[in-house]
């Protein structure tokens, strides 16, 4: 939920809103529209993806099948990138 950020996210809320935003009006789960945006870059050579459950793990394979989707919505996606590596990258995240 992008209203309840920690305070050291709270920079990307904007962008998180506006994400939610793009997934909900062209019927898209979040989870998936993350997952595909990844993958759909070809710069990544592989994603590795955590899970906590076998359904968990389910779910990330029903997220695959929208790749298609979201690969025609990057355009979207690309107008609301972040920069900050304090964001970025947890190792970064100040708790």
């Amino acid at each position: 939920n992008p209203m309840q950020l920690p305070t050291f996210l709270k920079g990307a809320q904007v962008q998180l809103q506006r994400m939610h935003l793009v997934a909900k009006e062209h019927g898209v789960d979040v989870s998936a529209l993350c997952l595909n945006f990844v993958l759909s870059h070809s710069r990544k050579a592989k994603v590795v993806i955590g899970i906590d459950s076998l359904n968990h793990l389910k779910n990330n394979v029903n997220d695959l099948k929208e790749y298609e989707k979201v690969n025609q919505l990057n355009y979207a996606l690309a107008e609301i990138a972040v920069e900050d590596e304090n964001i970025l990258l947890p190792f970064l995240w100040k708790k």
